[in-house]
């Protein structure tokens, strides 16, 4: 009886090391889903940037002006200044702004 045992012993344990085997290895379609988010994440990385619009310019010329003159200001404290100027701006001092795009 003992050689039963043992070979039950052996077959259990080369089942146990097959699946521990398949699982470390990655799925064919898994590892093809990986390869290519990462051909993805390498073009995009790539590709030309677009330009900010002037908008954005304009937004963050006020945030240097008014951060160097209120330099104890809190992120939040000064995002809440930059878009009160920016609404209350004329149209013209809007427009320079929006001009500094080109």
């Amino acid at each position: 009886m003992p050689s039963i045992n043992l070979c039950c012993s052996i077959v259990t344990r080369r089942a146990t090391l097959e699946a521990e085997a398949e699982a470390e290895a990655p799925a064919p379609a898994q590892a093809e889903a990986e390869a290519e988010a990462e051909a993805a994440a390498a073009e995009a990385e790539a590709a030309p940037k677009r330009q900010p619009s002037g908008a954005m310019l304009g937004l963050s010329t006020l945030k240097k002006e008014i951060s160097s003159q209120n330099p104890g200001l809190q992120p939040s404290e000064l995002q809440r200044k930059v878009s009160t100027t920016w609404k209350n701006l004329d149209p013209a001092e809007r427009e320079r702004y929006m001009n500094l795009r080109n």
